[in-house]
């Protein structure tokens, strides 16, 4: 049995599914206080920047080059999106300094994010590369709708970048989804061994994912416990 890219794809969505199911999307989705948004998106923060290097090191490793070409469409099109989330740091009052982002209160943040690294670096086959940014569009587009919905809830967020809705419609209309970008994609094939290899890099990113999402609920509760 022939396997491609929209078998990947399948899974994906079914752990970006299950994902979303986690407390603390169901918490983004019952809130209307920007407090919430203030007490989690600094933890954050080494991802946010560290989302880039992955996006430039999946390019820099895949060597066909039509899924080179795939992979550089991922890292160009999310070219600059940390700056403007240090600009809405900046406006929400939650700036933190590279002391904060290197100590422990941020450790697990940072854990993740090297584990998503690792998962990049110890892919093999470009097919697997390619599906990587495939896992990280995923993970981010459960977050965005719901905290740009929070934020029209409470009336506010109209200057910020990073969290805003035009930021949202830019990643749900990156080129790569394209229908010519889509058929590229679906296209990919794969054998039976490489396949493996990349359900078992979904299973393990949104594993991480989850982990993190644990990590931010737990920040975004206590803060509603202490007011």
């Amino acid at each position: 049995m022939t396997r491609t890219m929209t078998d990947v794809r399948a899974a994906i969505e079914v752990r970006r599914t299950r994902l979303a199911a986690e407390p603390f999307l169901r918490s983004l989705d019952a809130s209307s206080s920007i407090d919430d948004l203030r007490a989690f998106v600094p933890h954050l923060y080494f991802y946010v920047f560290a989302f880039q290097d992955m996006l430039r090191l999946a390019h820099a490793r895949v060597t066909d080059p039509k899924l080179r070409e795939i992979a550089r469409r991922h890292r160009e099109e999310d070219a600059g999106h940390e700056r403007w989330f240090a600009f809405d740091m900046a406006e929400l009052g939650t700036t933190r300094d590279v002391v904060w982002v290197f100590s422990a209160e941020h450790e697990l943040t940072r854990d993740v994010s090297y584990e998503l690294v690792a998962e990049l670096l110890r892919a093999t086959d470009d097919r697997v590369r390619v599906a990587f940014p495939l896992v990280l569009e995923a993970l981010g587009s459960v977050y965005f709708p719901r905290v740009v919905r929070l934020l029209e809830r409470a009336g506010t967020g109209e200057k910020l970048r990073y969290f805003a809705r035009s930021h949202q419609e830019v990643e749900e209309n990156h080129d790569v989804f394209s229908a010519e970008g889509e058929q590229a994609l679906n296209g990919i094939a794969f054998d039976e061994a490489v396949f493996a290899d990349a359900m078992a890099m979904v299973d393990r990113c949104f594993a991480h994912g989850e982990r993190l999402a644990a990590h931010l609920e737990r920040h975004r509760a206590a803060s509603v416990g202490g007011t």
